[in-house]
């Protein structure tokens, strides 16, 4: 069925209290077809421009139960109370609709999906145009990051380029959504677990198979193919950095997990020392 927020329409199968929203100021964009179970709010208010996550609402596009999007982004609280520059910023949370659904409400973003759909604008190729001291940034920003949520006992799961807000024009990017990241240990309960194909570790393909840092380290390794090279075909031949970083990126996408990195830390440190040894700014 089709809903408005303030004037602007979305779509889901039953109809959402939103007088709650109120409080936060007038919608000016619905993101209604997430694959999360969340509705996402766009409203600018006394306290600026804020994103609001709502869970609780039969989307179109989630096949589970409103609750499981509901438990889900209850659970991911803790992830996103994580302060980063590279992190989307949360402000305030709690149940809405007298205990029905659940909110978290974060900062705007302003910026694109890195892999946005058409005919939203494409960002992924105008940060591949950037200075390499500029990709190479927004890459250890976006390092940095997982590193401390593993130090706090988080697994990365549904991490691809489609959750980065990116501004090219200002060298930036933020992850905006982290509501699949598991608590470790963590296995892989689903079989094919969500995601974009091309991120998805070997292990996120099967049953039971353990969820934890080498899977993170595979989802860094394709972002750094992302900006430098081709994250589907990743080859040498269109690699667009230095032969170390390369060599670094594909020992983090190994099939085999045991020929990964160990840890996210041993990813991180390899990658920043083989970056100071090649680039002097």
């Amino acid at each position: 069925m089709r809903q408005f927020a303030g004037k602007i329409p979305f779509s889901v199968r039953e109809e959402v209290p939103l007088a709650w929203m109120d409080v936060y100021g007038t919608p000016f964009r619905v993101f209604d077809s997430l694959n999360s179970g969340n509705l996402c709010f766009g409203v600018e208010g006394r306290w600026g421009k804020l994103m609001i996550k709502y869970a609780g609402a039969r989307t179109e596009n989630f096949a589970g139960r409103p609750r499981e999007a509901v438990d889900a982004l209850r659970a991911a609280i803790p992830v996103y109370r994580l302060a980063h520059p590279a992190f989307a910023e949360l402000l305030t949370w709690g149940e809405v609709n007298g205990g029905e659904g659940f909110a978290a409400v974060f900062r705007w973003i302003d910026g694109v999906p890195v892999r946005a759909r058409a005919p939203a604008p494409q960002a992924l190729e105008a940060l591949r145009a950037l200075p390499v001291s500029s990709r190479l940034s927004l890459l250890d920003s976006m390092f940095d990051l997982h590193a401390r949520l593993t130090d706090m006992g988080y697994v990365s799961v549904n991490f691809h380029d489609g959750k980065l807000i990116a501004d090219p024009a200002r060298g930036s990017w933020k992850l905006c959504s982290a509501n699949a990241y598991r608590k470790m240990p963590a296995v892989n309960d689903r079989g094919r677990m969500r995601g974009s194909g091309f991120f998805m570790a070997p292990e996120e393909y099967r049953w039971d198979e353990p969820l934890d840092e080498g899977t993170t380290v595979y989802h860094l390794g394709v972002l750094a193919f992302d900006l430098f090279g081709d994250a589907e075909q990743r080859d040498l031949s269109r690699w667009q950095g230095p032969r170390a970083l390369y060599d670094t990126a594909a020992q983090a996408v190994e099939t085999e997990r045991s020929r990964r990195f160990p840890s996210v830390r041993a990813f991180l440190d390899t990658w920043r020392e083989q970056v100071g040894r090649c680039f002097a700014y």
